[in-house]
Order: structure tokens, then sequence, then C-alpha cells
């Protein structure tokens, strides 16, 4: 193995291993892996399709105006300038067609040295959400005291409930603006990432719905926390938008209709279920972990199962979650409520907060997206293969 191979497998480790550990498909990333056909997020040859050819346009077999190209208004990280990604550069040699790499340097190692820039950017977006705007965006909602002058408090849940629901929804819409200036600088799926990151300080410093029943002594702030939930959807799917635009014109990937009926409800169901899994023990870091494991389930099962739905309507199903759960949990367990709070008992569902949920939605629709575009992939490769049995 040459030199040249070295590097490029060692560029493979970093553009697909950095962020979660584990190897993308081809070219499909982990953060990442939206298709897209006009450059918008949902556009052509995008999730939407019912048999999206997820390659390059230099792979064999490509089919016409389906080709491959992480969501950017650049090109993304792992791609060359010529079209050839680089988990690809290999192919396109084997099948002869040219690598032209342009990048800031000219040459051989042109669109490496631009795939680094680009990974270096993502991490440095990646570290401003994680160490910079997530402690200031805990500080602003930790200024907020409960009645006993602690900081176990929600945005609607603390002893000055209209300072702290301005102070939560300000954050909220910090931590959106860092995601829309993510994505206009690498890709929507970074910039959901990123947000995700930055509204998780908050999330984690904040009370748990033990901690407000305990204080209340009553199933009361649960039903408070559901309204709160609702609120922070709203506004969480209105950001998410801003984000991730959708195609202003496609029946099939739209957010009203069967379709997107169907992926809300599948992915309502999905997280539901997840979410009631995992949250067990109610700590802040098992139920952040709960939200994002049931998000990107949720959203690789609804849009696989619905692909002509809006990835929206998949979110929206996740986060109408987050309003169900603290009011069923109110419902379920009644007068017992407060002593289920204290023996670890409480409904699982009731135990995650809104914030919990937006943390976790933010950060588990890019994978998510990514799985299901990988399935649908493989659904489109394995057509042919019967066809020409």
């Amino acid at each position: 193995m040459g030199a040249e191979e070295i590097a490029l497998n060692i560029a493979e480790l970093v553009v697909f291993d950095a962020l979660f550990g584990e190897r993308a498909e081809a070219g499909v990333d982990a953060i990442e892996g939206f298709a897209r056909g006009d450059g918008r997020f949902e556009g052509g040859s995008g999730l939407g399709q019912k048999a999206p050819a997820f390659v390059t346009q230099f792979d064999a077999g490509v089919l016409p105006g389906h080709s491959l190209d992480l969501v950017d208004r650049q090109r993304g990280a792992g791609e060359l300038e010529g079209g050839c990604g680089i988990t690809h550069v290999r192919q396109c040699r084997a099948s002869g067609s040219p690598e032209q790499p342009t990048g800031l340097l000219d040459g051989r190692w042109g669109g490496i040295t631009r795939s680094m820039k680009q990974i270096v950017l993502r991490w440095v977006l990646i570290s401003g959400a994680a160490l910079a705007l997530g402690p200031i965006l805990a500080a602003m909602t930790g200024i907020v005291e409960d009645s006993q002058g602690a900081s176990a408090i929600t945005l609607f849940v603390s002893a000055t409930p209209a300072l702290g629901a301005l102070l939560g929804l300000a954050a909220i819409a910090l931590a959106g603006a860092y995601g829309v200036l993510t994505r206009r600088l690498t890709t929507p799926g970074m910039g959901l990432f990123c947000a995700g990151v930055a509204i998780g300080w908050p999330a984690f410093t904040g009370a748990t719905c033990e901690e407000l029943i305990r204080e209340a002594q009553s199933a009361g702030p649960l039903w408070i926390v559901s309204v709160e939930a609702l609120v922070v959807g709203v506004v969480g799917v209105a950001i998410s938008m801003r984000i991730m635009p959708r195609k202003q014109a496609d029946d099939e990937d739209a957010l009203i209709g069967p379709q997107a009926a169907l992926g809300t409800a599948v992915s309502f169901l999905v997280a539901a279920i997840m979410a009631f899994l995992v949250a067990r023990e109610g700590t802040p870091g098992q139920n952040l972990a709960a939200t994002g494991i049931a998000a990107m389930f949720a959203v690789a099962v609804g849009k696989s199962v619905a692909p002509g739905a809006s990835l929206i309507a998949c979110v929206a199903g996740v986060l109408v979650v987050g309003v169900v759960g603290p009011a069923a949990g109110a419902i379920l367990q009644g007068n017992d409520i407060v002593q289920a709070s204290y023996l670890n008992e409480l409904f699982p569902l009731a135990r995650l907060t809104p914030l919990d949920w937006l943390f976790g939605t933010w950060v588990g629709v890019p994978i998510g997206a990514s799985w299901a575009a990988s399935m649908i992939e493989k659904k489109s490769d394995s057509k042919p293969s019967r066809a020409r049995s």
C-alpha cells in the first residue's frame, strides 16, 4: 500500500469515524446522511423519492438524474471537486473517470486538503456548541430558581414562570440560530446536530420531572410540563424547518397528506416505545440518551415506512411524545405519583422534559435519516438485481 492509499484511508476514517465512531456506508455520512437533487434538504433525488440511487455520478449503473451529494452549499467533507468522494476515488480510477481534485491546492492532494479544512470547520462548530454556546444557554436558564431557591426548574415551572419561559425560549432561539449558521457553513444535518448539542446543556442542568413532583407533592407540574412541551415542540418544528428547508412543490414529500400522517404516526409510536424502554432511572444523562435514541429509531423507521413523508412530519411525531408523556404519567399514576417519584417508579415517558425531547430530536434526526437513506438504498439496489435474475 503506497503513501497515497494510506492518506486516503486516513481521510476516510477522519470523515466517517471521528463523529460517531462507526463507519458510514459508502455515500452515506453518519451525520449528514441526506441526499439531494436540487441543492435543498429534500430535493429531487432526496429521501422522498421512492427508489433513489444513493451513488456518485461515477458509479457503475447510476440512474439518470440520481447522484449523491451531501447536502451543502459547498461539497461534502468527503467529496473531491470532480465529484468523486474520497470513499470512491479507487472506483473512479478503476472506471477511468477523472478525479479532478481542484481544491485550494492544485494537483493530487488538493481535494484532500479541502476535505481536511471542512473537517476542521465542522469540529470547530461542534466544539463551539458544546464548549461555548451550551454553557451560556445553561447559565441563562439557570438564572431562574424554584420556590426553594434551587435551580430545579423548567421553562414553565419555576418561582417566576414568565421569566423562565422568556429565558428558555431565548435559549432555544439562540441554539436554533447557531444551527442555521452551521447549516450555511456545512450541511443541514450538522446544523441540527450542533443546535441539539447546544440545547443539551440547559436540558441537562434543568430539573427532572421527579424533582418537580417532589417539590409540589402532586402531579400538578406534569400538566404544566405537557403544555410546555407543546410550546417547545411548535418552536422546535419551526426552527427545524429553518435549518432543513423542505422542497416547495413535491406531492410525495409533503407535510400533509396520507404519507405525512403515516410518517408522523409511525415516528410517534417508535419514539414512545424506545423512550419507554430506555428512560428507566430518571437521571439527566439517561433522559438525554433516551430521547436521542428514540428520535434516531423513530425517524429511521418512520421515513422508511413512509418515504413520501417530509422529515418535518417525522420530527413532529417525535416531539408529540413529549406532550403526551407527562400527561399520561399524571393520569396513570394519579395519587401514587409522589411515592412513585421517590421509589424510582415514575412512568418512563413522564420522566422526560421538553428540552430533553428537543435535544434528542435535533441530535437524533440526522442519524435516523441517514439510516433511512441506507435502508432505502438497499431496497432500490435489490430491485435491479431481481429484475436481472
